[in-house]
């Protein structure tokens, strides 16, 4: 029988966001099913195979800001 863990133990394991993991199962990229309101994921191939492909969200966009304020102050 394949284990099961949490959606946040899943994100430690692939260093990413909770939602990264959230948005991967609802993609189709995670194998996974929902105990309550809770996500139970797989820990099979699938995870150990899938790369975090997400790179927006608020400290994306934090870092550019940043960047160009830097930029501006030179």
């Amino acid at each position: 029988m394949t284990d099961l863990i949490t959606t946040a133990e899943a994100a430690s394991r692939k260093g990413c966001t909770r939602q990264a993991i959230i948005n991967a199962i609802t993609r189709g990229d995670l194998n996974a099913f929902k105990l309550g309101g809770t996500w139970a994921v797989y820990d099979d191939g699938a995870l150990a195979a899938y790369e975090v492909k997400e790179t927006g969200g608020r400290t994306h966009r934090a870092k550019e800001e940043a960047s160009d304020e830097v930029s501006a102050d030179t």
